[in-house]
């Protein structure tokens, strides 16, 4: 789940502007932030930061269009996540739903402090996003977020059971660790190939799985629904506890 602190972070990332020709014609403020409507493909380059990929956004109304508006990068280990996850359509919506909902919230928490909207920053933002969804025809309530997407998962898979049973249900502990154990062997087999950070090869061993859950776990369907909670059993390195029975 993506954090409050994340999202102010990629905020600055949005409202950057990279060239010094650009920066005559538009200053690094929050009304100049604006919805993405372009996303790259695939891992990042070498050249680039760890965890980091390209957006396009959209010009702000009365603004001329810049570099930083067609290219800009963003860095985000939580992002990149979902970003090598999704098809591009959806990633683009989550994002912008991720970024409207906190833009929604300051907004809304200014005009308690009595701001008056003329000179409230957020008033600008928070059109540009709802107009996106408007013009684009999707219904905001729709969509997902990224900051809403992991405890909604959390409870829907495991909230009647832990209600019901207080654990994990009987006879699932060997089930469970041979999951465990077969990814950690693709772990431990990427790692001695690659200097690649932890999550960054959860990622990998989670697109394997979903693609052919068949071969490495003997399974019909992936179980699992993210590169995150790949991630978690390589962090807690669970293929090393005992199961119980």
């Amino acid at each position: 789940m993506i954090s409050k602190t994340d999202i102010r972070n990629i905020i600055h990332q949005l409202i950057r502007v990279s060239l010094p020709n650009d920066k005559l014609v538009r200053t690094e403020e929050l009304k100049y932030l604006t919805p993405i409507d372009n996303v790259s493909k695939g891992v990042t380059s070498l050249h680039e930061p760890e965890f980091s990929f390209l957006i396009g956004r959209e010009t702000p109304k009365g603004s001329k269009t810049t570099f930083s508006d067609m290219i800009t990068l963003i860095t985000n280990e939580t992002l990149y996540t979902h970003y090598m996850e999704l098809p591009s359509k959806e990633f683009i919506g989550r994002f912008n739903k991720t970024i409207y909902e906190f833009v929604s919230e300051e907004l809304k928490a200014d005009r308690q402090r009595n701001v008056p909207d003329e000179d409230n920053v957020w008033i600008n933002p928070n059109s540009a996003f709802v107009n996106w969804f408007q013009e684009n025809w999707i219904d905001i309530e729709s969509i997902e977020s990224f900051a809403e997407k992991k405890q909604k998962e959390f409870e829907s898979r495991f909230g009647k059971q832990i209600k019901k049973s207080g654990g994990r249900p009987k006879g699932q502990w060997k089930k469970a660790n041979r999951r465990y154990c077969a990814i950690g062997k693709m772990f431990e087999n990427r790692k001695r190939l690659s200097r690649e950070s932890n999550r960054a090869i959860a990622s990998y061993i989670f697109m394997d799985l979903r693609d052919n859950p068949k071969k490495h776990l003997g399974e019909k369907k992936n179980p699992y629904s993210s590169a995150e909670s790949v991630y978690d059993i390589i962090k807690r390195r669970k293929w090393e506890t005992r199961p119980i029975g």
